[in-house]
């Protein structure tokens, strides 16, 4: 696909975490029903990257990349709430933003062969307030060799936290490590959570998420 959607957007590109709760005993058929109706009549505006398996918030979650924001809306009722065993759907809205590097960093980690990015999770920061752009300007500065920041934005849509990243490591042990040592810390953050995806079924192939971030990088630079 070309993303025409994004790359006519200005930049104003906003990402949405759907948090779905299935009843108990339903989840595989909830899962199949997901991507079936995630794999059919595919946006050039909202992009569907993948449903997680989580076991804290719900029982799934997707993180969505979305041009208009009033057609996240139609998408959560079309294709996530028809499914059959879904009981509740939650969402947090956030302004995404492309993480910068710091100066002298590459660009992106590049672990070793034996070291992949196989754990996932959805990190919900908790800022005080009048600290937000500090706070956030300074954990897109804070990917390493270790662990990546996909992307993050302020969420001030939900009563559960103020920024949340989705971010990726080689294990939960490094990832929780990572998060003590380099978020929490930071002053302004007042309490963080972490949403370990303890699975993933992607729903775009690496080479479509590398053009799309290639194209929101553009959008952020020419802002």
């Amino acid at each position: 696909m070309e993303y025409k959607g994004f790359q006519n957007s200005k930049g104003n590109v906003t990402g949405v975490c759907v948090v779905v709760d299935c009843i108990a005993g339903t989840d595989a058929q909830v899962l199949d029903g997901l991507v079936e109706n995630f794999s059919k009549d595919r946006s050039e505006t909202i992009l569907p990257v993948s449903i997680g398996y989580i076991r804290s918030k719900g029982d799934y979650i997707i993180p969505m990349l979305v041009q208009d924001i009033s057609d996240a809306d139609d998408v959560i009722i079309d294709k996530v709430r028809t499914v059959d065993g879904v009981c509740d759907v939650k969402s947090y809205i956030f302004n995404l933003t492309v993480p910068e590097l710091a100066e002298g960093a590459n660009a992106g980690p590049e672990p070793d062969d034996d070291e992949p990015l196989l754990c996932h999770g959805m990190l919900f920061v908790d800022v005080e307030s009048g600290k937000d752009r500090h706070v956030l300007k300074t954990i897109s500065h804070s990917s390493d060799s270790s662990v990546q920041i996909n992307f993050l934005g302020h969420c001030f849509h939900s009563f559960d936290c103020d920024l949340v990243a989705f971010i990726s490591a080689p294990d939960q042990n490094i990832l929780h490590q990572w998060v003590r040592e380099n978020i929490r810390p930071i002053d302004g953050v007042l309490d963080t959570s972490v949403d370990v995806i303890t699975g993933m079924e992607p729903l775009i192939g690496p080479d479509e998420m590398m053009k799309l971030m290639e194209i929101l990088t553009d959008l952020e630079e020419n802002k």
